[in-house]
């Protein structure tokens, strides 16, 4: 498979402005995409920025979908899952419109640990796949290291790519649907 690939490697890629952050809001706030599916390991209270929600809002005001699976392996605020006031605000902020769907994942004998976003539309998709968490470390300030991959969904090789993952999100990721 030849698709375009960058490392966002950080924190050192915010000497460009180029944060998970960054990233993300720039995505949502792109007219060209139409979806976004994420399945993130874990969702910190620090980690729903103002700007991030404010693009997420605009995202699905312009017609676009929004699905995202976090783990929910606790809510007691350790290392070990989600925290519940950062799922109760995301849910409160964007919960409310009809193409938004948030699940929770719990598996009692594994802990849910991907960290995958993916924006797309029919003709494209960007996957960002590493170890980034929805918290203020993951998306800014601890040493992490994301994939970003531009997939041309008109070959071959890489719908087949893009159509696999989707079938993790539709198989196991979002079971409650």
């Amino acid at each position: 498979m030849l698709a375009d690939i960058k490392l966002i490697v950080l924190p050192y890629a915010t000497l460009n402005g180029k944060s998970l952050l960054d990233i993300l809001i720039k995505e949502f706030n792109k007219k060209s995409w139409t979806q976004f599916r994420a399945a993130i390991a874990f969702i910190k209270q620090r980690g729903i920025y103002d700007e991030l929600l404010d693009s997420m809002i605009g995202f699905v005001k312009r017609g676009n979908s929004i699905e995202m699976t976090f783990g929910a392996d606790t809510f007691n605020g350790d290392v070990k899952g989600s925290e519940y006031k950062a799922i109760e605000k995301l849910f409160n902020t964007i919960g409310q419109f009809e193409k938004v769907k948030l699940f929770l994942y719990h598996e009692k004998s594994r802990t849910f640990h991907p960290k995958l976003y993916v924006f797309s539309n029919e003709k494209r998709a960007l996957l960002i796949i590493g170890s980034s968490n929805w918290g203020p470390g993951g998306l800014r300030n601890n040493v992490e290291l994301n994939v970003k991959i531009n997939l041309n969904l008109s070959k071959r090789d890489q719908i087949k790519c893009y159509n696999e993952i989707l079938r993790y999100f539709n198989n196991y990721w979002q079971e409650g649907k």
